[in-house]
């Protein structure tokens, strides 16, 4: 029979919120965890009372770090900002990003908070990176000119 992982880890669930999270009710935002590595670092996103997407890492003790793509979309009301998608064990994280021309791109976060961004070579408007390994292989999805999905 399998064992839940918080069977193992001692039943503990922890409850958090980014800080610059709107927590108002009905307002559909709020903090959204997407990924955690084997160091017990989570990535993620918050959306802000301006319905802007925000994008964190989460320390093991509780240490918050925000972060933007440079070139995010941050104005009010936009429903864009930066979406992280994957952390590795290195501290790298993957994810996209919504400029103000509503067009979405791929990311590459270093430990360090360096940026490489891309777009998938025959992506049209959307690029979106879903999970990275530990030599920065990144896998993800986008559409190309024919409004289709491909890997």
């Amino acid at each position: 029979m399998p064992v839940c992982a918080a069977e193992n880890a001692g039943s503990e669930i922890i409850t958090f919120d980014a800080p610059g999270a709107d927590t108002a009710a009905n307002d559909y935002n709020g903090t959204f965890p997407s990924s955690i590595n084997d160091w017990g670092v989570i990535t993620g996103y918050y959306i802000d009372s301006n319905d802007v997407y925000h994008g964190f890492l989460r320390a093991p003790g509780g240490k918050f770090t925000n972060f933007e793509v440079p070139g995010a979309d941050t104005i009010a009301g936009s429903y864009a900002g930066t979406v992280p998608n994957s952390i590795n064990d290195l501290g790298e994280v993957t994810g996209n990003y919504t400029d103000a021309s509503g067009l979405t791109h791929g990311f590459l976060r270093s430990p360090e908070g360096r940026y490489t961004t891309f777009d998938v070579p025959g992506a049209v408007g959307y690029s979106n990176p879903l999970a990275l390994n530990l030599e920065g292989a990144v896998v993800g999805t986008y559409i190309n000119s024919k409004s289709e999905f491909h890997a």
